[in-house]
């Protein structure tokens, strides 16, 4: 087994080494920026004045990180817990499964039943994620083990076309059905001692050792999870009943032998991750550019007859129909496992040299929480934050002297900055590099062609930030901003730490308008084919559901135009149910039909990870043109510009003359001035129901409280009319004020106070029938107001030094 040697140091070099011997021709994608030092602006920031650095802020940020830091014990507990599983695991037998044993998994990623491996005890098992550096927050009790599959259970071209996968959880479902049906043996006697051991040493090691009878139900509570949001790599989420001795580190020391212990469900949640050593697969062949599945092309368009060749003879035609398409996304989640506990040594190694990293990971982790940025999906990852932070400590941008406060206020301002993540970053490479990984990686603008926001890894090959779309980085960067604002403000420390960190905001106040889409194909109640539901198509690069949200985004994006200034498609989870628990075990597991549990599950394919059914939108519009009523395209000369305009829009699109003289392009979204706030709303709707397939829908919620801003027996015609007639008044009024001749002193502007002048009133007034609002009823004459409503505008006189000597 290959070994890593990733905990030796990893150095500092230069982000655009990965980039060295390329072309230089490429634009400006490939410009040096130069050295990376601290900017005025980063200055600034680290030290913004004496209230933003207040030691009462400071005092609450330590009291925060006080309590989001692990106890001691409990990392004992749960490492004793994990040395229980690897000696669980250590007694799989050796035998041969197939995909029978979860037909459903396999049918739905495209790989035959047939398919064949031995499976065995895992390589290796540790810890790794966020408990294994220190950065987990309390709340989130669930530590990642990752269990080496051994390397004959895969093959060099195992990646390619979802064999990977279905491999995977094939172990997946034998390690499952292992400690479900096995119990954990009883630890070896210890040899006789020359001198009988102490009476405390002996209970203390009878009470942590588990009797056959107590451990067999420690692993059984099993549920079926997945990593970074993708059904394709399921994980085991196990949570173990601990004996009552080992469920604290200090224990009683008992006067007695101790009984069989009783079992109680711990505290914390073992996910276990299957995982690979990297040599066993072709890692060369992973890159980003490189297609990984077959299915993932596209057509290639007939070309001219080639000419005749000198013996009057016709070449064959080329075999090649289609064209292979790059499939980054798939690529690096197989990156992923391979270098899981490579890059989990690499970073506690790291924390190791500078312990104050910690506090910084576990500070973003809190804000990403809190602003609802960490989705696993697409956003900000917990393995995202660590090794962004781990790059901000290479290139010198956080010391060790700087306070936690300080470095995370530089670590939000590298969000912002242009040479962040939206430019592409590169840690330094592994020194000596990662076992089993090519030596030439692929450059950074390799990366940043493919995905739109890039952090490599130290090992050259895996884009870290690859699930992170480019509308997620906006927003990222927005909030950011937002946190840098609120923490160097001069206002009170206490209130600026509770908003930046504390208090949570709604995820819809992120947004001006919001759009709930359901596309028929993921309603599998109303699929043509029940058979085959979306999560048991074929996935691409990305399963069918994250490509339909890519799609509706991209959609949504071109329908605005510049109406907005960020569009998002906020993605949602797609949580498994808990299994039934097992009832019976086959004798012959490799040719059994599990019907119950994890492989029971895992046998039904992805439709256990259950799709929510709707994609919400949301998008944050330009106030000065997210209602305008025409969007005007390109002038009809430009012929291929005005063709892509028409196939986009269809029968909506009209050519126009405009009052320049210009003829372009044009669509009008007729509306009357009471609904001119859902124009936006047309738009999507229309936009998705063309592109998308029939039957889609689109609910908004611009109207929502459309009732709630309509007075009683008033139509919304005449509300806006009111309203215009009021604005006509006071420009009347104040055009006759500034034109008054003869006074002492000149009105120089007439200023609006009134709350139904300046639009903040929730209505208008209405034209009094006595006072020429048109002839009142017979019937309503007695419930007529005798007295209006007084609007209140302020008159602005001109300044004159000759005041006290003008004679009024």
């Amino acid at each position: 087994m290959a070994k890593d040697s990733s905990d030796d140091d990893l150095g500092v070099e230069d982000t655009d080494s990965s980039d060295a011997g390329e072309d230089e021709t490429d634009g400006e994608e490939d410009q040096d920026d130069g050295p990376l030092t601290l900017s005025n602006a980063v200055d600034d920031t680290i030290m913004p004045g004496a209230s933003s650095d207040s030691p009462l802020l400071l005092f609450q940020v330590q009291a925060l990180l006080g309590e989001l830091r692990h106890d001691p014990d409990e990392m004992k507990v749960i490492e004793r817990c994990v040395a229980q599983l690897r000696q669980a695991l250590s007694t799989m037998q050796q035998r041969q499964v197939t995909g029978a044993s979860i037909p459903g998994f396999m049918a739905a990623v495209g790989v035959p039943c047939e398919e064949s491996m031995p499976v065995g005890p895992p390589t290796r098992v540790s810890i790794v994620g966020s408990f294994s550096t220190g950065t987990s927050a309390p709340s989130h009790k669930v530590v990642d083990v990752a269990i080496e599959m051994p390397d004959d259970c895969l093959f060099q071209k195992a990646h390619l076309n979802h064999r990977y996968h279905a491999r995977r959880a094939m172990y997946l479902a034998a390690v499952s059905d292992h400690l479900t049906s096995t119990s954990l043996p009883s630890h070896t006697p210890a040899p006789v001692q020359s001198k009988p051991s102490s009476k405390r040493s002996s209970s203390k090691a009878a009470a942590e050792t588990p009797t056959p009878a107590a451990a067999a139900g420690m692993f059984s509570d099993q549920a079926l999870t997945n990593i970074g949001d993708d059904p394709r790599r399921p994980a085991l989420l196990l949570h173990p009943c601990l004996p009552s001795a080992q469920r604290s580190s200090k224990t009683s020391t008992p006067t007695s032998p101790p009984t069989t212990p009783s079992l109680s469900p711990a505290t914390f949640s073992l996910r276990l991750l299957p995982t690979a050593s990297p040599s066993a697969i072709a890692t060369a062949k992973l890159g980003p550019e490189r297609n990984s599945i077959r299915s993932v092309s596209r057509p290639i368009p007939p070309t001219a007859a080639a000419p005749l060749s000198a013996s009057g003879t016709q070449p064959p035609a080329p075999a090649e129909t289609e064209k292979l398409l790059p499939t980054p996304h798939y690529n690096a989640s197989i990156l992923q496992d391979l270098l899981m506990v490579s890059h989990a040594q690499a970073l506690r190694s790291a924390f190791a040299k500078f312990p104050r990293l910690q506090d910084t990971v576990l500070l973003l982790k809190v804000w990403a929480h809190q602003h609802h940025l960490s989705q696993p999906c697409d956003g900000l990852s917990g393995p995202l934050l660590s090794w962004l932070a781990v790059y901000l400590a290479q290139c010198g941008r956080l010391a060790p002297a700087m306070s936690s406060l300080q470095m995370l206020r530089l670590a939000l301002e590298s969000l912002t900055q242009p040479w962040g993540l939206s430019k592409g970053l590169a840690l330094a490479h592994a020194s000596p590099p990662i076992l089993g990984m090519p030596p030439n990686s692929p450059p950074l603008k390799t990366f940043k062609r493919h995905c739109a926001v890039v952090l490599i890894g130290p090992s050259g090959w895996l884009n870290i930030a690859s699930s992170v779309s480019a509308a997620s980085m906006r927003q990222i960067q927005a909030v950011a901003r937002s946190t840098i604002t609120l923490l160097s403000s001069k206002t009170d420390p206490v209130a600026a730490f509770r908003a930046a960190l504390l208090t949570p905001p709604s995820p819809a106040a992120a947004f001006d308008y919001h759009w709930r889409v359901r596309v028929p194909e993921l309603d599998t109640t109303t699929a043509v084919d029940a058979s085959q539901p979306l999560h048991q198509q074929k996935p691409g690069d990305v399963v069918r559901r994250r490509d339909l949200e890519a799609k509706v985004e991209a959609l949504v994006a071109a329908a605005l135009t510049d109406r907005a200034t960020l569009v998002r498609v906020c993605r949602q989870p797609l949580a498994a149910p808990a299994p039934s628990p097992t009832t019976h075990s086959s004798p012959h597991p490799e040719s059994a039909s599990y019907s119950h549990g994890v492989p029971g599950l895992l046998a039904q394919g992805l439709a256990p990870f259950q799709d929510p059914g709707e994609i919400w939108v949301g998008a944050q519009l330009d106030p000065t043109s997210a209602l305008r009523p025409v969007d005007i395209g390109p002038a009809a000369d430009d012929l291929a510009a005005a063709a892509r305009f028409r196939a986009f829009w269809g029968s909506v699109s009209e050519l126009r003359q405009f009052q320049d003289g210009k003829i372009s392009e044009a669509v009008v979204w007729a509306s009357s001035p009471a609904e001119r706030h859902t124009i936006p709303d047309k738009i999507v709707q229309y936009t998705l129901g063309r592109h998308l397939p029939k039957g889609c829908t689109v609910t908004s919620s611009s109207n929502a409280l459309d009732w709630s801003l309509v007075a009683d027996g008033v139509h919304p015609t005449e509300e806006v009319a009111a309203s215009r007639a009021l604005d006509a008044a006071l420009d009347k009024l104040g055009k006759q004020l500034r034109g008054l001749s003869g006074v002492a002193l000149k009105v120089m502007s007439v200023q609006p106070l009134s709350g139904s002048c300046r639009h903040t009133s929730p209505f208008s007034p209405q034209p009094h029938p006595l006072a020429g609002g048109g002839n009142a009823s017979a019937s309503s004459a007695s419930q007529l107001l005798r007295c209006m409503d007084p609007v209140e505008v302020l008159v602005q006189l001109e300044g004159s030094g000759v005041w006290s000597r003008l004679r009024l």
